[in-house]
């Protein structure tokens, strides 16, 4: 018999009981159980498990007294409010990892994150995770309700990777129609993605070898799977006589990103460093690998080179189930 979903709590906690310590770690845990396993997807979806954790993306990340700013400490008001920021960005990443582990390969998951808004909670936290405020008057929130990013953002480039990953397994493994047409029609994703693009070595403003790596990876996602769906060319690709403002941003981005990507590579080879060259060199290839996925046709098939199969990948995935109420 499969076991009864988890009861819904009957009020919320106190302030300041459930801190974003431990909301962090319970997404954490929430994540790691879901993870390819469709029963206990099925589980935590049954109860309300997806809305919980795109609540706690819409609030920001922050909980208890730290929402209001309350308390002390070392360092003062300044002290304590970059320590709010740093719990707020570990809860954030936490619930998208939760989301990603929620959705990922179940198809009942993902079109419960589309129907929910959740594309759109998650593009903008992209956005604000790479230092840039959603469009709209400070304030203003998701879709479904809610706060969702500050209007003032602090880059936060762990939540940027974490975000564009979901988003680029999202374009993948499902890429509805709807997700499609809003996110090549809003420029969010393509803001996002060309700030991540465009960042430089260091974190600040967020840049970083792994975010620019996942945004490309995201827009690569997207590009195929728009092209694959048969969206008008002007949508995505650059070779319309008209291309949308999108694909502009997103082109132009992806060329920047290549040509420093291949400087960094020679700079790097130059003074014999392997370890830099080689992450330089990964990110021109990713850089290019979605330029050429922008220019897909519509409804071609984005080739793709998979592995052989081995006979351990053959064998079948073990799943848990869940014991018996």
């Amino acid at each position: 018999a499969a076991a009864a979903p988890p009861p819904a709590a009957a009020s919320p906690s106190p302030p300041g009981l459930v801190t974003s310590g431990v909301v962090a770690r319970a997404a954490e845990a929430l994540g790691a159980a879901a993870q390819a396993n469709p029963p206990v997807q099925d589980w935590f979806l049954d109860g309300g498990a997806l809305e919980a954790v795109l609540g706690l993306l819409r609030e920001g990340g922050e909980r208890g007294e730290e929402r209001s700013g309350g308390g002390g400490g070392r360092g003062g008001k300044k002290g304590f409010a970059r320590a709010n920021t740093e719990r707020a960005a570990e809860v954030r990443q936490k619930a998208l990892m939760a989301l990603s582990c929620l959705v990922r390969n179940c198809d009942r998951g993902t079109d419960a994150l589309v129907a929910a808004g959740g594309v759109e909670t998650v593009v903008e936290h992209a956005l604000a995770a790479v230092g840039e405020a959603p469009a709209g008057a400070a304030g203003e929130g998701t879709k479904g309700g809610g706060r969702g990013p500050s209007a003032a953002p602090v880059p936060a480039p762990r939540v940027a990777r974490k975000a564009f990953q979901v988003l680029a397994s999202l374009f993948r493994d499902r890429p509805t129609e709807g997700c499609l047409r809003f996110v090549l029609s809003d420029a969010s994703f393509a803001r996002a993605a060309a700030r991540a693009l465009r960042g430089g070595d260091e974190e600040e403003g967020g840049g970083g070898a792994d975010v620019r790596l996942a945004a490309a990876a995201a827009v690569e996602a997207l590009a195929g799977a728009a092209a694959e769906a048969g969206l008008p060319l002007e949508s995505i690709s650059s070779s319309s006589s008209s291309p949308s403002p999108v694909a502009l941003l997103l082109r132009a981005a992806l060329e920047t990103a290549e040509s420093s990507a291949r400087e960094r590579a020679e700079r790097a080879a130059k003074r014999k460093d392997e370890h830099a060259r080689d992450w330089a060199e990964e990110e021109a290839a990713a850089a290019a690998a979605a330029l050429a996925a922008l220019a897909l046709e519509p409804g071609e098939r984005k080739k793709r080179e998979e592995p052989a199969e081995t006979e351990e990948k053959k064998k079948p995935a073990v799943v848990l189930s869940l014991p018996a109420p």
